[in-house]
């Protein structure tokens, strides 16, 4: 099939060559042919694109090369339906499934691969300190060390709006890497960790102070590059630039003519989990307390946190501050069923001293009080998670090769009430954020199965007993 012709399932593998380790010169072999099916996995909680291709050998390719799990793949990618087409550069570090066929006539045998400069960085280990040191300046000089010493920093891509406090670093390999400024300063150490691991680390611990007060950090890859981002950002960022629709409804429109539906429609989605009270409560949704345990002064101290106190330090997946209204339970129902008696309970050990900040200037702004600093990560951290959640979601489309983890996407979902008046569903429609991708492709058609978080219900639907208002 070439290039230009609109299919909306179809995914080919242009090019797949495997070159041996170590040899100077060593000649690639083009795989291309023996390739049945093969998937990619992109995620928000995850640092590296990873997938599979599952082999069918009939050349001898496994013993006489010999394929050692140590081998660099290039891939060539092209989808069909918007003629997207992906390079990926990869290192084999796994082979399973090894299953000879009838006759001796082949093997079949699956590869497992990861992008090169993740491979390259995870053979590192990190033992480092910092001190008093903005969480996005310790990123910085994480990546730079261990991902890429050669990168530098670039403006934005033409069209392209960025959220403010963004800075975009050109890699060796064309992709980028974004990095979200933070004004929160710490004094941390690395234990021993993988660079990637090293960074989800200190992710972990970044707390936003002027902006992304609450939401979660992540660093995680995509086809486009890097990103060491809050939730916050990748919300903001999908506000400010072109936006991709989809929609649910009954029926999907197969006609030749159909062209925008059959690559905007979702077969599958389905809402797990609509609504969890107990949940909620175990969860530290609306209220947590933390026992705070001073070892130096041999003092206890609880703090209670209650969601609406710090509902104005959130953002929804439209962009817009969180609202108690469009939260998936009403206000009345909070208060009365969510309090200190069966609050998520934590615990922190403190093993520092408090001191007092006579610091004047940019000194004082620099100051670092691990004291407040962990308690309002732990508290934010619970609430932010369970809301972002809520409306968590699996949809199901074809081909869409172009979607990448944090993305933000708007979703049309149709409804039926019982006049069978069909109407938009306000609960599940709205902008979602892609947490993960699953792009699988077999005897060339593609699947792509995705994971969507909503925060909350974003639209407050009508209310029959007029109590959401």
């Amino acid at each position: 099939m070439e290039k230009g012709v609109f299919n909306p399932s179809h995914c080919d593998v242009k090019s797949a060559k495997i070159t041996p380790f170590g040899a100077e010169g060593a000649k690639s072999e083009n795989i291309t042919a023996l390739i049945g099916s093969f998937g990619i996995n992109q995620s928000i909680q995850n640092a590296a694109i990873s997938g599979t291709i599952d082999i069918y050998d009939g050349t001898g390719l496994l013993e006489q090369l010999p394929l050692r799990g140590e081998e660099q793949l290039e891939l060539v990618l092209l989808c069909y339906d918007l003629q997207t087409e992906v390079k990926l550069n990869c290192q084999i570090y796994k082979i399973s499934d090894i299953e000879i066929r009838q006759q001796l006539k082949g093997i079949a045998y699956t590869l497992h691969w990861i992008t090169k400069p993740s491979f390259e960085a995870s053979k590192k280990s990190i033992v480092k300190g910092f001190s008093r040191t903005a969480a996005s300046t310790i990123v910085k000089d994480l990546f730079k060390d261990n991902f890429d010493k050669n990168m530098k920093k670039t403006t934005k891509k033409k069209g392209e709006e960025l959220p403010p406090k963004t800075e975009v670093y050109a890699l060796s390999d064309k992709r980028r890497f974004y990095l979200e400024l933070t004004d929160d300063y710490m004094s941390i150490t690395i234990p021993d960790l993988p660079p990637a691991a090293a960074l989800k680390f200190v992710a972990r611990q970044t707390i936003g102070q002027s902006q992304s007060k609450g939401s979660l950090y992540r660093f995680f890859e995509t086809f486009d590059g890097y990103y060491f981002v809050s939730d916050e950002w990748l919300y903001n960022y999908g506000h400010l630039n072109p936006i991709k629709k989809f929609e649910y409804s009954a029926f999907i429109d197969l006609s030749p003519d159909a062209h925008e539906q059959q690559i905007s429609a979702f077969s599958h989605f389905a809402n797990a989990d609509r609504v969890d009270v107990g949940g909620d409560m175990n969860g530290g949704t609306y209220y947590n307390s933390i026992l705070e345990v001073d070892i130096l002064r041999r003092t206890a101290k609880k703090h209670d946190y209650k969601y609406e106190d710090y509902i104005k330090d959130f953002n929804d997946s439209s962009g817009k501050r969180a609202n108690i209204k469009n939260d998936k339970h009403t206000k009345e129902f909070i208060d009365a069923t969510f309090s200190s008696k069966n609050a998520k309970q934590y615990m922190l050990i403190r093993d520092y001293r408090t001191f007092t900040n006579s610091f004047v200037g940019p000194l004082k702004q620099e100051y670092y009080r691990p004291d407040k600093h962990y308690r309002d990560l732990i508290a934010k951290r619970s609430f932010y998670t369970r809301h972002s959640q809520a409306t968590a979601t699996s949809a199901l489309t074809s081909g869409r090769l172009d979607l990448k983890a944090g993305e933000v996407i708007n979703v049309n979902v149709m409804d039926n009430d019982i006049t069978s008046k069909t109407g938009q569903n306000k609960q599940l429609s709205g902008k979602y954020l892609i947490n993960s991708v699953d792009n699988n492709v077999e005897d060339g058609n593609m699947t792509t199965g995705l994971i969507l978080t909503k925060y909350d219900w974003s639209t407050a639907g009508a209310d029959l007993r007029g109590n959401n208002k």
